[in-house]
């Protein structure tokens, strides 16, 4: 039982990071500052999550997301 919720955890995580690869691309194209902002919290919020819960990642990736969160926290008007 425990092996399959790791599991499920790691293939959320994995689809997590991939979705917020995704809203990356898309805050590039987007042109209205509001949308922008609204995108860069969710991302944020992403990273903070994968930072939290992914442990299947390295411990350089995890201070990677951490990093990003920051940036797109930043980003977002948080910092």
């Amino acid at each position: 039982m425990i092996v399959t919720r790791q599991n499920d955890l790691n293939h959320a995580c994995r689809a997590l990071w991939r979705a917020t690869l995704s809203m990356m691309n898309t805050y590039l194209s987007l042109r209205g500052p509001a949308r922008r902002v609204m995108l860069a919290r969710r991302i944020a919020r992403n990273f903070q999550t994968l930072e939290r819960e992914s442990f299947m990642f390295t411990p350089d990736s995890r201070d990677a997301f951490t990093r990003l969160s920051r940036r797109w926290a930043h980003l977002a008007g948080w910092a």
